[in-house]
């Protein structure tokens, strides 16, 4: 409109449009994440049904002593958050009589991606405690997509990918 109504009103609305959409898009452009993260994201996938270890603290963060939790991871976001949720083989409890065998796990130094984890092997997470009813039988609870709210954080850790089997 802006280029065949010159001369007219219609050549002052045409360019209103113009710069409401082109202001719409860079909104967008910057609120999206790029391709590399979205692809990074997207190979996190992995990490499903992989066996893991994590070293989760105990007692006192000065006892320094660490409880070994071997699991499963359940699910990978692949959109907006990092993280993963570890289906452990046996029950958590902790000393305020909580008990879950779910555990969210979350990078802890900000821009880290659970990429770190598949390449190394070895990567810092912080670990929470999740309520058992976050998971159905089959999949996740539809709600719980939206936002994992962590029932309980057992502070900072280290989680291991213990199967190795050769990637593609």
């Amino acid at each position: 409109m802006y280029i065949f109504a010159r001369g007219s009103d219609l050549e002052f609305v045409g360019g209103a449009i113009l710069a409401v959409v082109g202001v719409s898009f860079a909104v967008h452009y910057r609120r999206r994440p790029q391709y590399p993260v979205i692809k990074a994201r997207r190979r996190t996938r992995r990490l499903k049904r992989k066996r893991v270890t994590v070293l989760a603290p105990a007692g006192s963060p000065l006892s320094r002593q660490t409880v070994r939790i071997l699991g499963t991871v359940a699910w990978v976001a692949e959109s907006r958050i990092d993280q993963i949720i570890v289906r452990a083989d046996s029950a958590v409890k902790t000393t305020g009589n909580d008990e879950s065998n779910l555990l969210a796990l979350a990078p802890v130094e900000p821009g880290d991606m659970f990429t770190t984890l598949l390449d190394a092997g070895r990567m810092s997470v912080g670990i929470w405690l999740l309520d058992p009813r976050f998971l159905s039988a089959r999949r996740i609870n539809f709600r719980a997509r939206r936002r994992l709210r962590p029932s309980l954080s057992l502070g900072l850790g280290v989680v291991l990918v213990t199967n190795s089997r050769p990637m593609r």
